[in-house]
């Protein structure tokens, strides 16, 4: 495999297309500093990727943003997992940066700093960020390889992101605390407390 061009061979994709059960409304709509939570997110991946993929079947969303791609779930309620399938399905890539529509502190940086791990590991199938309590998939590269894995799982019924982790080349990125902010997101009102107050200090 190449060394990767990150502009021109992967793709930016936002998932978009949940039912917000926790939230209890359209989280992607969020607005912070004068801006939707989602557009925040695209101004970030467009200013890295060429291609942008925003996976929802909202209405309200696909209006918002006219000139960008927007891909549909083949695999209906089946979560996140669906999603990634749905990207990979579309994107004309090599494969995508996958993020969730929640993500408030989106950072250029910080993603290039994880795709910057391809460098030495071109032939990885995902990048994933790792910490002390967990690992993030949704903030995350996918090699379009990984779609017979996730079309497996979604096969068998099984809806977990990670659930074929083990099967695959993959490459951790040990993330910092300085970098947990990053990747925070919003699932409760309780989270959008914390993240406001956080943010008026």
């Amino acid at each position: 495999m190449k060394q990767y061009n990150i502009e021109h061979d992967i793709t930016g994709v936002v998932l978009a297309g949940g039912k917000n059960s926790r939230f209890k409304s359209e989280k992607s709509l969020i607005e912070i500093d004068d801006q939707c939570l989602i557009e925040l997110e695209i101004n970030v991946l467009k200013s890295i990727f060429k291609e942008i993929i925003i996976v929802s079947e909202k209405e309200e969303i696909r209006t918002m943003f006219p000139d960008i791609i927007f891909a549909n779930d083949f695999h209906k309620d089946c979560g996140p997992l669906a999603g990634l399938h749905a990207a990979l399905k579309k994107c004309t890539t090599q494969g995508v940066f996958l993020v969730a529509c929640d993500m408030p502190n989106l950072n250029k940086q910080f993603i290039l700093r994880q795709l910057s791990l391809l460098d030495d590991n071109p032939n990885t199938l995902a990048i994933v960020p790792r910490h002390g309590n967990g690992f993030e998939p949704l903030h995350s590269f996918y090699h379009k390889n990984c779609l017979p894995f996730v079309e497996a799982l979604l096969a068998e019924k099984k809806y977990s992101v990670r659930g074929f982790f083990d099967k695959i080349s993959i490459k951790w990125y040990e993330a910092s605390a300085a970098e947990e902010h990053f990747y925070y997101n919003i699932n409760t009102q309780h989270d959008l407390a914390k993240y406001i107050n956080n943010k008026a200090k």
